[in-house]
């Protein structure tokens, strides 16, 4: 089990060589992220629409950013941030 990070979410989203062919040679039902990945990288995308929201060219490339990340994030297995894990993440 392989759980990435948001800031190697990053990396793989943007073909970085080494990770995304990690990436790509791992089983998918090996590889997960965790909701709190989503939860980042959507209010990254929202901030910027809406920071933008009056600049035409701007504002439909930040909605085509967030499409494509609703897109790339269907595709793994997603852990859920729960009291138990919080409880865990406390204790680290």
């Amino acid at each position: 089990m392989f759980v990435l990070d948001t800031d190697a979410m990053t990396y793989d989203q943007n073909a970085h060589p080494l990770l995304s062919g990690k990436v790509k040679s791992t089983p998918r039902e090996h590889l997960f992220i965790a909701s709190i990945t989503i939860e980042e990288q959507l209010k990254g995308r929202l901030a910027y629409i809406s920071k933008h929201r009056n600049d035409l060219h701007k504002s439909a490339y930040g909605q085509a950013a967030l499409v494509q990340t609703v897109y790339y994030f269907s595709k793994w297995n997603i852990l859920l941030f729960n009291t138990e894990a919080g409880g865990i993440f406390r204790q680290l």
